[in-house]
């Protein structure tokens, strides 16, 4: 299975849930898709009009194709999240939390030190102390090929998730 036609099979897999863009620029990054999925959770007081309580809970994917990955590459991800973190977050009184997944997906081989920094990848950042909700990063790369598939710790639960069933 070729990475665009492994995009296709998890965006139909997708759509249902997520709102979804293809072939978009965000933050002067090029990604060939992005997924995003919000629930919001609300109690009320007998009627609807009478509102007590609401959270949010939130995911953004950002899917791309690639045809080589480093281990600068994966610290260059941080340095993306870093600088645009509160942009792709929707902060607010009713922000829980938000997960930020990379899907990155490609034909290759991956070195020992790639595959350490994608393992080791850790993000996490409380807004307000936690009161305004923290927002957690997954790391996730695919070879669709060879279905091999590297996780960090994180996004480990998400391996069945993003491996597609095969069509043998």
């Amino acid at each position: 299975m070729k990475d665009i036609e492994y995009m296709r099979e998890i965006s139909e897999k997708f759509k249902a849930y997520y709102d979804m863009s293809f072939n978009i620029r965000m933050f002067n990054k090029d990604f060939e898709m992005f997924a995003k999925f919000n629930n919001r959770t609300v109690k009320y007081l007998l009627t609807r009009k009478n509102e007590i309580d609401a959270f949010e809970n939130n995911e953004y994917i950002f899917y791309k194709n690639i045809k080589s990955l480093s281990s600068e590459y994966i610290h260059g991800i941080r340095e993306f999240i870093n600088e645009n973190v509160e942009d792709i977050v929707n902060v607010s009184n009713e922000h829980m939390s938000s997960i930020i997944t990379f899907v990155l997906c490609g034909d290759i081989q991956l070195d020992e030190g790639t595959k350490k920094a994608i393992k080791k990848f850790k993000y996490y950042k409380s807004f307000f102390l936690g009161l305004k909700g923290w927002v957690n990063v997954k790391m996730v790369f695919i070879n669709p090929m060879t279905r091999e598939i590297y996780t960090n710790k994180f996004g480990k639960e998400d391996s069945k998730r993003f491996m597609l069933e095969s069509k043998n």
